[in-house]
């Protein structure tokens, strides 16, 4: 009985002896910050490359031309040929007509014949029936001469004033077509501008 008895206030005298911690709403969110930042580390800065990808993007590369891209990652390619690998990219799942006579993907990427570089230049840079040219530059992307040029549609063929911006990408064995072509009036434009030049700063050759 004594034992017990001891036992006892030993117990009660260390309860009411020892004060309790009670943290604040503040400091108890403050410590489920420093928790999640360790469960859940922040990811690392990434350089957009061909090997090394953001998680923003998905890489995609056409073994017969040569060449490799990153493009959103919330955008679909597809092809029903080998040659048409990453030829045609959308913000939606889509099929490829049998007929590719207009253009049916915001970008579309086309390899041109390298005799007919200087031809196919001087058509884009010249006004024509379907397209007035806004702008043409020259720059460098990579190491590679690249042509810019931005028109709007002339409204024969699409509504009068939809845009068109293409990158002429030489390389000496497949130069390349990149181009955004407007299919809606409601499209962001700039930002299917933004999507363009990325998917052009991140082009690869092998």
């Amino acid at each position: 009985m004594l034992f017990v008895a001891y036992s006892v206030s030993l117990y009660y005298f260390g309860q009411v002896s020892v004060p309790k911690i009670t943290l604040s709403a503040q400091d108890t969110d403050k410590n489920q910050g420093v928790a999640d930042k360790i469960q859940k580390p922040l990811p690392q800065n990434e350089t957009v490359s061909a090997r090394v990808l953001a998680q923003s993007v998905k890489l995609c590369a056409s073994t017969v031309n040569s060449f490799e891209l990153a493009y959103p990652k919330d955008w679909f390619t597809t092809y029903n040929q080998k040659d048409q690998e990453c030829a045609f990219f959308a913000p939606y799942s889509f099929v490829i007509p049998t007929s590719l006579e207009s253009d049916f993907t915001q970008v579309t990427i086309k390899v041109i014949n390298k005799d007919q570089w200087e031809e196919v230049v001087k058509s884009f840079e010249n006004p024509n029936e379907l397209y007035n040219i806004d702008e043409t530059k020259n720059i460098d992307v990579n190491g590679k001469l690249v042509k810019f040029i931005k028109s709007q549609s002339t409204g024969s063929l699409k509504p009068r004033g939809f845009k068109k911006v293409t990158y002429l990408v030489f390389d000496t064995n497949h130069p390349l077509e990149i181009t955004y072509t407007q299919l809606d009036e409601k499209e962001d434009t700039k930002n299917y501008e933004v999507v363009l030049e990325n998917m052009v700063q991140s082009l690869k050759f092998y």
